[in-house]
């Protein structure tokens, strides 16, 4: 499933993850688990 925006993926993992996707991913850059939601 292919968001058309990237603001989509990001809005719905900040609605499950809200603290996991701002703060863990802008401090781990490294990791590319969000690329893979």
């Amino acid at each position: 499933f292919i968001y058309q925006d990237w603001t989509m993926p990001h809005i719905a993992a900040k609605l499950k993850y809200p603290y996991y996707w701002d703060e863990e991913c802008l401090q781990t850059p490294s990791n590319d688990h969000k690329d893979e939601l």
